[in-house]
């Protein structure tokens, strides 16, 4: 297992943002749709909003500001209530009227972009193309890579990154593996994903939850369903542990055969 990050994410944290993945829909996309006049960012307020409007977000890391962001529109225009008189007036309390509206303009509020990250602090997933805010600010290897069609949107991994043993029991078995379009000796595990008031297991409506031990549970409609799902989780482990394993062995007997030659 790799060293844990720079900057430390909690593990109730951690456990947070698996469930904020699990209920991701990974197939939608992001595209610029507002800027921030401190940092001259054009970014997606899906993205990255917490990052820049901090009034919306309480107790964001926010190094910017709500009064300096602003939504734009698809054609380059600041979106304010009061329309251009208000961005002249907002821009002009910053610097030169012209420049910073150029600086609004050139850039592409119009091609969407997948996405193809998620933030194990934020508990986000975002377009790595337009939001560098979760790899500077968050923590590089906060950032999980999610890769793979629409319909089966998935993790590229090892297995043995420092936040897997938070995040296997949300991923499936792999699509690819090998080097599979990632680096040699990652996998493609795809991101099983929930529907709110759904079994996790059967997918049938749960009802509205029963008491587990003292315990309310909501995400499964019975003890039946919550113990196959919970076999399934370990069925998939020992799997992956087996496929590590069997890697890990591979690998030592090409170094024997290498140094022997």
């Amino acid at each position: 297992m790799s060293t844990p990050p720079a900057v430390p994410v909690p593990e109730r944290r951690l456990r947070w943002a698996a469930q904020r993945l699990e209920a991701a829909d990974l197939s939608l996309t992001c595209r610029r749709d507002s800027f921030c006049a401190l940092c001259f960012h054009a970014y997606c307020h899906h993205c990255c909003d917490r990052h820049h409007h901090s009034h919306s977000h309480p107790g964001s890391s926010a190094l910017c500001g709500a009064d300096h962001a602003f939504p734009v529109t698809p054609d380059g225009r600041p979106d304010l209530p009061g329309g251009g008189a208000a961005a002249a007036q907002l821009l002009g309390e910053l610097g030169p009227v012209g420049l910073l509206m150029d600086l609004v303009a050139n850039n592409d509020y119009v091609t969407r972009h997948p996405r193809d990250s998620f933030c194990l602090r934020c508990g986000e997933a975002f377009s790595a193309a337009i939001c560098s805010h979760h790899h500077f600010d968050c923590c590089p290897a906060a950032v999980v890579r999610i890769e793979g069609e629409a319909a089966a949107r998935g993790v590229r991994c090892t297995g043995y990154e420092w936040w897997f043993p938070y995040l296997e029991s949300i991923l499936g078995d792999p699509v690819e593996e090998g080097n599979g379009g990632g680096e040699e000796g990652q996998l493609l595990l795809p991101v099983l994903t929930t529907t709110p008031g759904r079994c996790k297991h059967c997918g049938g409506e749960n009802g509205g939850g029963w008491i587990e031990n003292g315990s309310w549970n909501s995400t499964h409609c019975s003890p039946a369903c919550l113990g196959s799902h919970r076999a399934a989780i370990a069925q998939r482990k020992q799997q992956r542990e087996a496929r590590l394993a069997a890697r890990e062995m591979a690998d030592k007997l090409k170094l024997e055969d290498d140094a022997s030659v």
